[in-house]
C-alpha cells in the first residue's frame, strides 16, 4: 500500500537512481493499476486510503501532540477524525497485512478495516509517527506505524 506514498516522496526526495528508479517502478504500476479494469476499483480505494493515511502522517499538532509515548484519542484531531470515518467504508485490508499474489486473482477472504482502537500513540521520531491499530473483519488486531519518514 505504499506504492503511491514512494511515488509522491520520492519525486521531492530522489538523490540517487535507485530512489528514481522506484519512483518510476511506482508510477508506472500505479498508472497500470488505475486503468486496468478489474483492478481499477481496487485501486481507486487503495490510492484513497493511502491519502487519508498521509493525511494523519504528516499532521502535527500542539505539543502534546508529539511527545514520545504520548497516547491520544482519535476523535481529537480532523486527521484522525477522517481515518475513522473513511477507511472502513473503503474496504481495503489492513496496510500490515502480508498478501501473496494469488494466479487467480481472488482476495476476497483477506479481512479488511472495520475500524480502529480509540487511541493512537506517539512514537520515538523527528516526524512523530503515529502507531495505531486497526480492526479487522476478521476480529484481530492490526498494529501500524503511520510516518512521513521514507524508510519508516
Amino acid at each position: 500500500m505504499k506504492v503511491a506514498a514512494t511515488s509522491r516522496e520520492d519525486v521531492v526526495r530522489a538523490k540517487d537512481e535507485s530512489a528514481k528508479s522506484r519512483q518510476k517502478a511506482a508510477g508506472g504500476l500505479a498508472t497500470a493499476l488505475s486503468t486496468d479494469k478489474r483492478g481499477r476499483s481496487y485501486w481507486s480505494s487503495i490510492f484513497q486510503s493511502n491519502e487519508v493515511y498521509h493525511h494523519l502522517a504528516m499532521f502535527k499538532g500542539e505539543k502534546e501532540s508529539t511527545q514520545q509515548g504520548r497516547e491520544l484519542p482519535l476523535d481529537r484531531y480532523k486527521e484522525s477524525r477522517e481515518l475513522v470515518s473513511k477507511i472502513p467504508k473503503l474496504n481495503v485490508p489492513p496496510a500490515t497485512l502480508q498478501i501473496e499474489v494469488r494466479p487467480n486473482m481472488n482476495y476476497s477472504d483477506l479481512p479488511r478495516i472495520a475500524g480502529f482502537k480509540s487511541t493512537m500513540t506517539i512514537a520515538n521520531g523527528l516526524s512523530a509517527p503515529k502507531v495505531i491499530t486497526a480492526k479487522g473483519t476478521d476480529g484481530r488486531p492490526y498494529k501500524q506505524l503511520v510516518s512521513n519518514e521514507i524508510g519508516s
